[in-house]
């Protein structure tokens, strides 16, 4: 009976596989979406970004090194970077509403020992603190919420490498903005960290009337009732009238109440790259939040889509917003983890960031398949659950449960059975 559940839930998941990666290369050539089905598969089945090994778990009855080969072969077909994230964009931007949160995030592959792969430049390894040779990534999840549940679509992660790219960094995040601004109608809150406290951002949103949080490095000056004055002057006239209760859990996993006592005040942001004298100032609203026992929380912030919250709505759901970035860390921790993201090696650097891209997006797929928990559950509990019976104890953060389960699913029907179905 469990036998038969586990084929059962195995189809479910290869359909919505064939459902996806046809969504995503219905504009591509039949070679080129075998290619993308196949890499995503690979990556998925095998828990590896290596070449060989995703290779290897494709179980093709041919030769490995002729594998390895025919999808080497469209790996260096620089145009399907931009058509497959493209097409990764727009399909996601539509599930997007006013209340979904777009985190940006930066991140790092670090390559402490490679000498030979094409691109490698000086990056902080932000686990290990310290500079090593390897690539910056920047990474964009969206994050949707669904009564008490929130569901994670990444949007898209873009390899980079100062020494071969043309463009900056910066300039390159404004075209993805760009892009998914006119993919989603211009729905959704940008959320951004303190590396993103910077002017060319704020005049980005404002000319975008884009909707943003972003949290402040506190040292910048501002302008309220018309005059200039420092950071920390403002904050210090904002009245932390607006209190709510909000779980926080302690270092030892346990749940408590916490009461956060917030307010915030409309201020003025210069965005000119120079000092002058009649500066371009664009509208904000400054969030100074803190914890009872804890220190301040400073967060500039502009959301033309939610001109309907009262004060008091409008503070809880800034900071609320804010606390569900950590997201993206916790979706950096567990592709490290378990698909081990740093070990990615090409000696091509076109190779490894359309490589990167297809990565991204199988984990895309990994964490739509978060509507089918339950059928998981039942048919491998052994996998979901420490304890059978105990389906309240289901991780908040079930990816890592899950990527056991497609391995499985993926081993149980074989890849010719898959484009049959």
């Amino acid at each position: 009976m469990l036998r038969s559940k586990e084929i059962e839930v195995s189809q479910k998941v290869q359909v919505k596989f064939l459902q996806f990666t046809e969504k995503l290369t219905k504009s591509l050539s039949i070679p080129e979406q075998k290619f993308i089905r196949d890499v995503m598969r690979g990556i998925l089945s095998s828990q590896s970004c290596i070449l060989r090994r995703l290779s290897q778990s494709l179980k093709e009855g041919i030769d490995l090194k002729k594998v390895c080969k025919r999808l080497t072969y469209h790996l260096d077909k620089t145009e399907l970077l931009s058509q497959v994230t493209d097409s990764n964009i727009q399909s996601v931007c539509r599930s997007f509403n006013k209340d979904t949160l777009i985190i940006v995030d930066p991140s790092d592959i670090a390559k402490k020992c490679a000498k030979q792969m094409e691109g490698l430049s000086r990056v902080r390894n932000g686990d290990k603190k310290e500079i090593v040779n390897g690539y910056e990534t920047l990474n964009i999840l969206a994050v949707n919420k669904h009564e008490q549940e929130l569901s994670l679509k990444p949007v898209i992660s873009e390899l980079f490498s100062y020494s071969e790219e043309i463009d900056t960094l910066k300039n390159i995040l404004f075209d993805h903005l760009g892009s998914i601004i006119i993919s989603s109608d211009n729905k959704g809150v940008y959320v951004l960290d303190r590396a993103y406290d910077d002017k060319k951002m704020y005049l980005f949103f404002s000319d975008n009337i884009a909707s943003y949080i972003i949290r402040s490095n506190a040292i910048r000056d501002m302008y309220y009732n018309e005059q200039k004055l420092k950071f920390k002057e403002i904050a210090k006239k904002v009245n932390l009238s607006h209190t709510f209760k909000i779980e926080r859990k302690t270092r030892k996993g346990k749940t408590k109440i916490e009461t956060v006592y917030a307010g915030v005040m409309d201020v003025k942001i210069p965005v000119d790259p120079h000092p002058l004298k009649n500066p371009t100032l664009v509208s904000a609203k400054l969030f100074v939040g803190k914890y009872k026992n804890g220190g301040y929380w400073y967060l500039l912030f502009s959301l033309p889509n939610h001109m309907d919250l009262s004060e008091s709505e409008l503070v809880e759901f800034v900071f609320r917003a804010y606390k569900i970035r950590w997201k993206i860390e916790e979706t950096h921790r567990h592709i490290k983890q378990d698909f081990k993201w740093e070990e990615i090696r090409l000696a091509k650097y076109d190779r490894l960031k359309l490589l990167n891209a297809i990565f991204w997006i199988s984990i895309g797929f990994l964490y739509s398949l978060q509507s089918l928990k339950y059928h998981f559950i039942k048919a491998f509990h052994y996998l979901m659950l420490d304890k059978k019976k105990k389906t309240n104890k289901i991780s908040e953060f079930l990816f890592y449960r899950v990527t056991l389960v497609v391995d499985e699913c993926f081993t149980m029907i074989s890849n010719r059975v898959i484009c049959q179905i």
